[in-house]
């Protein structure tokens, strides 16, 4: 794996800080810093899927398919975990065309993801 250009090490950086500073902002509300937390685990996860299926062959068709399976699994629960925090602070008609439009996404991309594979390679070069 090649390293880390500058800006991606300047966002990943600004990103922890962020994290630590939501985190102590929220010190008070377990519930919060838990959310933070996870979802800041869950990206750093889904750039390292994703710079990992960027990186991988496409001779090796196996870990490629299962790196979008992981790819889908951490976008489809931060997606949740954002949803339930936006549709909670929204009057019931307002949750519910939120969490429809979450299944949407992580219905879509379940099937661009993990359903459809047609004998190519997304992102083969």
């Amino acid at each position: 794996m090649k390293p880390l250009s500058l800006l991606s090490a300047l966002a990943l950086a600004f990103h922890a800080v962020n994290t630590g500073v939501a985190v102590y902002r929220s010190r008070a509300d377990a519930a919060a810093v838990a959310l933070v937390l996870a979802s800041s685990l869950a990206l750093a996860l889904l750039f390292l899927c994703l710079r990992l299926y960027e990186g991988a062959p496409p001779a090796e068709a196996a870990r490629r398919r299962w790196l979008r399976r992981a790819v889908w699994l951490l976008s489809a629960a931060l997606t949740a975990a954002f949803t339930r925090r936006v549709a909670g602070a929204m009057p019931p008609a307002g949750a519910v065309l939120v969490w429809a439009m979450s299944a949407a996404t992580a219905g879509g991309g379940f099937y661009a993801l993990v359903v459809v594979d047609d004998g190519r390679d997304l992102g083969a070069k």
